[in-house]
């Protein structure tokens, strides 16, 4: 779950994160399918990602609630925001 959360962190912070994992980008969804597939063997095996989607659609309302939504991140500036995107 910390390597998960700390995508999301990285995705809010880039202001990637959707408002819900159903709502994702193509880039935020390749990003953590990345992540957890590197970090744990059992997400590799399964096609299309489909392992890592399902742990996402359950897991990320509860960092939602806990991170985003209780104002422990910070996102990117704009300045900085519009030098990279």
């Amino acid at each position: 779950m910390s390597a998960a959360k700390q995508a999301w962190n990285e995705l809010y912070r880039i202001r990637l994160d959707p408002s819900s994992w159903t709502k994702k980008t193509p880039k935020a969804a390749s990003y953590l399918a990345y992540i957890m597939k590197t970090g744990f063997d059992e997400f590799q095996y399964c096609n299309r990602d489909w392992k890592v989607k399902r742990f996402a659609i359950i897991k990320y309302p509860d960092w939602c609630c806990d991170a985003r939504e209780l104002g422990h991140l910070t996102c990117m500036s704009d300045i900085l925001f519009s030098c990279f995107f």
